[in-house]
């Protein structure tokens, strides 16, 4: 399912498939990614749950 999402209708139990395009700017998946590890703090700072 390379470029494909796939889309669950639970109520209509149904599915989709819609074809997407790679971003080449996508700061996670491009040539040159800007987002490369995973930050603890930053996980922290959103979940306050502890």
């Amino acid at each position: 399912m390379i470029n494909k999402l796939l889309i669950y209708d639970a109520l209509a139990t149904s599915f989709k498939t819609l074809k997407v395009k790679k971003d080449p700017a996508c700061p996670l998946c491009s040539k040159k990614p800007t987002i490369t590890k995973l930050i603890q703090e930053e996980q922290e700072e959103v979940c306050e749950l502890r």
